[in-house]
């Protein structure tokens, strides 16, 4: 038991080692044989596959919080290889399509890697509960804005691997994003995860994961508000609130306070991202004047436009990327506030 012990832990390290050095700007030339890194890891997906895979390369070890930080780690580690990949496929074309036709998709394709990732984050998902209201007064300033924290016996570890991984995916290919709308229990679980353990377990490891897996629950988010179908984005906007999920992640007075600029930015891109799909007339996303008043509805009620132009003044580095993305939201909104008010065409500044 101990030596099994010892292996899971030398596996974790490694994981972690490899996805830090692979982060490494220069790391494919240390390391000429990083294209194999793939078929090293990959079957590492296959730590206690959820029951609804049916999976035949499932392989279990004794359930414990080591296992499943092994598992985030692996999860962790291909999505960091896959979003090297990507960046590969930019520096390196003629290299890279030499790769491609073995190794292109391998993740996804050799190891059912959507029908894995999204069992995973259902499965996570399913065990989320909401922070009682008495409680949930503490952290919030709005009602509206409930805590969603996992039951004990679950480590947000493999749930940041998880969520690393499918966010390279759908970075890297545009095919990811337009399948990934096709499952519409993904987007309601983003929206869950955007709320995960804000303000709990503060100064802890578990926090540093939390917001791990918030920051790319809304990054997802952001990639696939543009190409949802229509009737996925009626359930974001109408029944999931993406926008209040949106403005909770930036809003200072609605008790996040977590100073953190990579979800201020992300999180008004969000908003951005919303408000001019809502707008473009497409086959996809049609223009929506229900969905537009709603929307706006939503953002007063959070007091989203005053959050949004609070951080024009704010004094952070990189200052100058959230003030733009607050300008680009500020507008967005105004443009579906004079939609919505005077009935008349769309005007830009």
């Amino acid at each position: 038991m101990k030596d099994k012990e010892s292996k899971i832990k030398q596996g974790i390290q490694l994981m972690r080692a490899l996805r830090d050095f692979s982060q490494h700007p220069n790391y494919e030339f240390l390391f000429p044989d990083h294209y194999k890194l793939h078929e090293i890891v990959g079957p590492l997906l296959h730590i206690h596959c959820p029951k609804d895979c049916q999976c035949q390369m499932n392989f279990s070890v004794p359930y414990s919080d080591q296992v499943q930080e092994l598992q985030g780690a692996a999860f962790s580690c291909l999505g960091q290889l896959v979003h090297n990949d990507h960046r590969l496929e930019r520096q390196e074309p003629d290299q890279f399509n030499l790769y491609s036709n073995l190794q292109q998709g391998y993740v996804v394709q050799v190891h059912s890697g959507y029908e894995h990732i999204i069992s995973n984050i259902t499965q996570y998902t399913s065990n989320l509960s909401v922070t009682p209201h008495n409680s949930q007064q503490q952290y919030y300033s709005s009602p509206s804005s409930p805590i969603f924290t996992l039951q004990l016996r679950d480590n947000p570890c493999s749930l940041g691997g998880i969520l690393h991984l499918y966010s390279s995916l759908l970075y890297r290919s545009k095919m990811h994003l337009m399948i990934a709308t096709r499952f519409p229990n993904v987007a309601s679980s983003m929206i869950k995860l955007a709320r995960f353990e804000r303000k709990v377990h503060q100064g802890t490891f578990r926090s540093k994961q939390a917001k791990e897996i918030r920051l790319r629950s809304i990054g997802i988010l952001v990639m696939m508000c543009p190409r949802s179908y229509q009737e996925q984005q009626f359930q974001m906007v109408r029944e999931w609130k993406v926008i209040n999920c949106f403005i909770d992640s930036f809003s200072v007075a609605g008790g996040s306070e977590e100073q953190y600029k990579d979800m201020n930015e992300i999180a008004l891109k969000g908003v951005y991202t919303v408000m001019t799909s809502l707008r473009t007339e497409s086959v996809l996303s049609p223009i929506k004047p229900e969905l537009q008043k709603e929307s706006q509805e939503d953002c007063e009620s959070m007091g989203g436009m005053e959050e949004i132009e609070s951080h024009q003044f704010r004094r952070v580095k990189r200052n100058d990327l959230i003030r733009l993305e607050s300008s680009k939201a500020k507008i967005a909104m105004l443009n579906i506030r004079w939609k919505s008010q005077e009935q008349r065409g769309i005007y830009w500044w």
